[in-house]
């Protein structure tokens, strides 16, 4: 069973790091801010859990304020690795509060229709139980439009020779107005077991959600791998059309007596061929090439003139899984503008692909997602930057978007 940190010996409360760990420790700066004991946190070089653990006992932050803050960062923040199925139909009408309040109780023990035990649930070390820590919804005209779950248990994990557990959460959304379940996960490396890893871990209480509420599911799209082409063909359009403005005359002017000079002076002039229109031709695209060179720098430091770019592709046809081009760094582009030229080729011949990573821009911010399309029945989308709620709706809504362009709906 769980242990309560409410019911320690002289009412001293204790909060673990085993629940601390699944928080950024900046966002903790925020929370000791609101009550003006962020500098002395800094001073104190205490632990967030044991600067937290202060503050409960001094009732300078009350659990129903900490439970709040859990909350919010446990639903996005470090929890990347998102998980989108479609929901077919439900077997109970989970808009009204009734219905959701009677599964809470039948399965869950849980009475109240908003309920946050996060703070105050940790594991034994011998258990492997999963516990609903917190529920929450969202109304809009007395309707419920979202149910938000958060599932936590016990994990072990490695660090060096050394083992100890941490609490992992799996945090769950019924969007009723989407039809959408969307099941979150942090990754977690070193965990020792397979069935706690945090692939098993998000399956496992999915699958437990969608029983208990009665949802049923449906194949989320058998078009993943052209869609995800679709993408990767307008970023690289939209580079290309940038570069591809026509140029003044003076510029033509400027490269046919730059080639004719060239072909002078190496005493190629009198071949027979079209030497000099050759040479254009190759000094045109290396003009283009600086182009998109200075397109991608110009991002690089904060000019946000493009959409999105790509960062990372992998064709699905064997012809052309070799045409794997990926950058420096997970934030750059493709490592050059060359590169973008063998990439618009291979784009063009492969109709498909598995896999994809994208720097979209939303809000003056990078956002750097990775798409992998190996599973029809799963959107499945990886963060690489902290997770915001609004940019998990953007890259969401880009994705809907390119596949109602694939389905003929726009």
């Amino acid at each position: 069973m769980v242990t309560n940190l409410k019911e320690k010996a002289d009412n001293y409360i204790v909060f673990s790091s085993a629940i601390s760990n699944n928080v950024l420790k900046g966002q903790f700066h925020k929370l000791f801010g609101i009550k003006r004991k962020r500098n002395e946190f800094i001073r104190s070089g205490l632990d967030v859990d044991i600067f937290t653990t202060q503050l409960l006992n001094e009732k300078i932050i009350s659990f129903d304020e900490l439970n709040d803050f859990l909350f919010n960062e446990l639903f996005y923040g470090i929890h990347k690795h998102v998980y989108i199925r479609k929901i077919r139909n439900y077997k109970y009408d989970l808009t009204h509060e009734n219905n959701v309040l009677r599964i809470l109780k039948t399965c869950y023990d849980i009475h109240e229709i908003d309920y946050n035990n996060i703070s105050s649930t940790i594991f034994k070390h011998d258990e492997n139980d999963v516990k609903l820590v917190a529920v929450r919804v969202i109304k809009e005209a007395n309707k419920i439009e979202k149910i938000r779950l958060i599932y936590g248990e016990k994990v072990s994990k490695l660090d060096g020779n050394k083992q100890y557990n941490e609490n992992s959460y799996t945090c769950i959304e019924i969007d009723l107005r989407k039809n959408l379940i969307i099941t979150k996960v942090a990754p977690k490396s070193n965990v020792i077991g397979d069935t706690k890893k945090p692939s098993s871990i998000e399956l496992k209480n999915t699958k437990d959600a969608l029983g208990k509420f009665g949802i049923y599911t449906e194949v989320y799209g058998h078009s993943h791998r052209e869609v995800l082409f679709n993408i990767s063909k307008s970023l690289s359009d939209e580079l290309f059309s940038k570069a591809d403005y026509e140029e003044p005359k003076e510029i033509d002017d400027l490269i046919s007596e730059f080639s004719r000079k060239i072909l002078d002076k190496i005493n190629i002039c009198n071949m027979k061929g079209n030497s000099n229109a050759n040479l254009q031709a190759q000094v045109n695209k290396l003009i283009q090439q600086i182009k998109i060179t200075s397109i991608l720098e110009e991002t690089e430091i904060g000019n946000m003139n493009l959409t999105g770019k790509i960062s990372y592709l992998k064709f699905k046809d064997c012809d052309s899984v070799k045409a794997v081009l990926k950058s420096k760094r997970i934030r750059e582009s493709l490592a050059d503008s060359e590169a973008y030229f063998g990439l618009k080729n291979s784009i063009e011949n492969s109709k498909e692909l598995e896999m994809l990573r994208v720097v979209w821009y939303h809000g003056g911010e990078e956002v750097v997602i990775k798409h992998d399309a190996s599973d029809i029945n799963v959107l499945f989308m990886q963060f690489y930057t902290k997770l915001d709620e609004g940019d998990f709706y953007y890259v969401l809504e880009k994705y809907e978007e390119f596949q109602r362009k694939h389905n003929g709906k726009i």
